[in-house]
């Protein structure tokens, strides 16, 4: 990036603040992190103590795989369609992949960057505002040709690029293991890449103000598809799991982001299928 584009990028960057900040309610604000923080985990993996009712697991078994469908209706519409096969979750990955450039530069170029021509995404967002900011998360060093480091990277949509926004180093990998419920046996990560995916909470409400919230988490969601859409166009054997397990505060921060402003509040890991390992 040149000094010119440098400059005129930060003066948009300024005049977009000030405004934002003369259109948002302080109040307002303050009542959507309210609300998004009283669904924050702190709880770690060395805590025992469990808060679920034992009954909990009782409604789990009747409720799980199951469908909301309604007792009574007038009519029965038979769908003409052939049997699907979805490709669901992915819980074990081989953590001995490296991920070729090329595949991880397709992979997120086609989940996150902007239509050259349109400036469209993979995903809707609710006023083009695109609140949520997507990372990569590397947690082990030389898993990624051409990506030697552990740490956080942002996405350039617009310029298909890797902003590396903060490094890992032995100490931080031992703080992310402790904020990330992990397995206990081993301790280990489940897969050495995820997409974290971070809520810019003031970016979300100034236009739509509570409901963009809820723009917000659609459009998380949406996102989350679209990068599993990607994988698998990408290769049949990578796959993907959804995972809300981590202490907020201590992700987001060893994230760099704002914890309050900006929290992390998904993570996707991604990888090479291990049961297929064999196959490939």
């Amino acid at each position: 990036m040149s000094s010119v584009e440098f400059y005129d990028k930060s003066k948009n960057r300024i005049k977009s603040d000030l405004f934002q900040n003369q259109i948002l309610s302080t109040e307002l604000l303050n009542n959507v992190i309210k609300f998004h923080q009283s669904g924050s985990l702190l709880r770690n993996k060395n805590s025992i103590k469990n808060s679920s009712s034992p009954l909990i697991y009782t409604w789990l078994e009747a409720v799980e795989n199951t469908d909301i469908l309604p007792d009574i209706f007038e009519e029965t519409i038979k769908l003409d369609t052939s049997i699907i096969n979805n490709n669901g979750s992915t819980s074990k990955y081989d953590l001995d992949y490296v991920f070729p450039f090329e595949k991880i530069s397709n992979v997120l170029i086609k989940s996150f960057g902007r239509d050259s021509h349109t400036l469209s995404k993979r995903y809707p967002s609710a006023g083009a505002l695109f609140p949520i900011i997507p990372l990569l998360l590397i947690f082990k060093e030389n898993s990624i040709e051409r990506v030697p480091d552990c740490g956080v990277y942002m996405i350039d949509p617009f310029n298909y690029s890797l902003y590396k926004v903060k490094g890992w180093d032995e100490e931080d990998i031992e703080d992310l293991k402790s904020s990330i419920v992990l397995d206990k046996t081993n301790n280990e990560f489940i897969s050495n890449f995820a997409i974290g995916y971070a809520i810019d909470i003031r970016r979300s409400i100034t236009k739509y103000r509570t409901r963009g919230y809820r723009h917000a988490l659609i459009e998380l969601g949406s996102m989350t598809q679209g990068f599993r859409e990607s994988l698998l166009d990408t290769e049949v054997y990578y796959g993907d799991l959804c995972w809300s397990g981590f202490n907020d505060y201590s992700l987001t921060y060893l994230a760099g982001l704002n914890v309050r402003l900006a929290p992390v509040t998904l993570l996707q890991w991604f990888g090479k299928k291990k049961q297929l390992i064999n196959n490939f």
